[in-house]
């Protein structure tokens, strides 16, 4: 039983008086309680103490803080968790991009940075994802791998994917690097 209900010696006059009380909050006075029940502030005195009211109003202070703590804590971490997912979602898109951007040489056969495609949007969506990272305090995206690139890869050998798994990861740095300046 929480030591707001009511005692079983305490009437429910008494109880519900001591409602009032209690949900005056932290400032309460016997005084106000009394006003607001419509009865005699000695009245209240003598329930205040039979009923230990300040004690249980306190109770009742603390459990209410707690909740509200409780609250927002569990507030922060949904927020946290959205940005989280959100950031996730914008590193793939610009992975995405990237993986468009690295392309084999139609004559050499070696991995290449195709020009045509706005590799500035990729590397802005990198450094907005990593400035996500920094402000809640998560770790950054760790050095990508086969699994996190699109379809593309699978397309080529095993050598050409460590190729520009190797691109990738530099151009990863160079934005990790870009944006600590």
């Amino acid at each position: 039983m929480e030591p707001w209900h009511r005692l079983p010696r305490e009437s429910g006059i008494a109880h519900e008086t001591f409602l009032l009380f209690r949900d005056l909050g932290p400032t309460r006075k016997v005084v106000a309680a009394a006003r607001a029940a419509g009865k005699c502030p000695s009245q209240l005195y003598r329930w205040v103490g039979r009923h230990r009211w300040w004690e249980r109003a306190h109770a009742w202070d603390l459990a209410q803080q707690r909740d509200q703590e409780m609250t927002a804590r569990r507030r922060t971490q949904d927020s946290e968790q959205r940005w989280v997912r959100n950031a996730d979602r914008l590193e793939r898109l610009a992975m995405a991009i990237i993986s468009g951007v690295v392309r084999p040489n139609p004559q050499t056969g070696e991995l290449g940075i195709d020009r045509s495609v706005k590799l500035r949007d990729a590397v802005a969506i990198i450094k907005l994802v990593l400035a996500i990272h920094d402000r809640l305090a998560v770790a950054a995206p760790a050095p990508l791998d086969a699994n996190a690139l699109d379809t593309r890869l699978q397309q080529l050998s095993d050598e050409e994917a460590e190729k520009m798994i190797r691109l990738l990861d530099t151009l990863m740095g160079e934005v990790r690097d870009d944006s600590a300046t």
